[in-house]
């Protein structure tokens, strides 16, 4: 069968999309400012966003005030959390990876362990994935804040693969379907929508996990 023009222009913008995101989320780390390396190195203070919801699992705890190295989120690690995680800690979880004055590494172990979380982690994600994204103080590609927003887009972009991935579970596509629509609905980021009528289109074709497949097919191509 002739595959549709728009399908592979469609996957052309993808790569391009996906690449540049995942390349500059991953050094973000080494433009930031000295203010805020220096607050990754400490991470002594929680923020007032941090302490606003009381965290009763001792590990998501120590997730959400920096305290856990990436060694440490072990198979074994993440198991535990899920087995013992609650909506609220969840919450605190979305929240914290939402929170630009934190420390970026401190955002993505958070979001990670969010993406591990199975089913139960589902409105949390969408959180995630509907927060607007900043405007950026700079146009140019190479300044400190195209960095960070591209780094902001990346998070994004990593629970709506999560989300797109949970929607190959028949009894959540109907979920997954009204979190890509609140998507399309909220976000503007070119990158986002662009997903998010991805993965709706695998789901109203039945094949839903449509993103997820189109991410790792284009990651294997650029290893």
């Amino acid at each position: 069968m002739k595959k549709p023009v728009l399908g592979i222009l469609t996957l052309a913008l993808l790569a391009g999309v996906i690449y540049q995101l995942h390349a500059k989320s991953q050094s973000h780390s080494a433009a930031e400012p000295t203010a805020t390396a220096a607050r990754e190195g400490a991470q002594q203070t929680p923020s007032a966003a941090q302490t606003s919801a009381p965290v009763a699992n001792e590990k998501v705890k120590a997730v959400v005030l920096g305290q856990v190295s990436n060694q440490e989120l072990t198979p074994e690690f993440i198991a535990e959390l899920q087995a013992k995680m609650t909506s609220g800690e969840l919450e605190q979880l979305a929240l914290t990876a939402r929170d630009e004055s934190q420390p970026q590494e401190t955002r993505r172990r958070s979001l990670y362990i969010l993406t591990k979380m199975g089913s139960t982690a589902l409105p949390a994600l969408t959180v995630v994935a509907t927060t607007p994204m900043p405007v950026a103080a700079s146009q140019d590609p190479h300044s400190v804040a195209q960095i960070k927003q591209s780094f902001e887009a990346g998070l994004r972009v990593t629970a709506i693969e999560a989300l797109d991935d949970l929607g190959t579970d028949p009894r959540l596509s109907p979920a997954i379907k009204d979190s890509m629509l609140k998507i399309l609905k909220v976000q503007k980021h070119r990158s986002l929508t662009l997903l998010a009528q991805i993965s709706l289109s695998g789901i109203e074709s039945g094949r839903p996990g449509k993103v997820k497949r189109a991410v790792d097919d284009l990651l294997k191509e650029k290893e």
